[in-house]
């Protein structure tokens, strides 16, 4: 993973994200997409820090686009 887009999944108070799926209530839901083209993955963390720690134990050498 060489370049990545992180962007948080608003979630509404039912727990459902824009397109409907459910995801329950709890932690901020995050989205972190590889710019290479190799997949993404949704994950839970408190905060954008914490979404990029999260990443960086997996893949230290990964850089985020804003």
């Amino acid at each position: 993973m060489g370049r990545c887009y992180l962007r948080r999944i608003p979630i509404t108070s039912g727990g459902y994200d824009r397109g409907g799926a459910y995801w329950g209530l709890g932690a901020p839901l995050w989205y972190a997409e590889d710019s290479e083209g190799e997949g993404g993955v949704y994950f839970r963390a408190a905060s954008r820090e914490a979404a990029k720690a999260h990443i960086l134990a997996r893949h230290p050498t990964v850089t985020f686009y804003r």
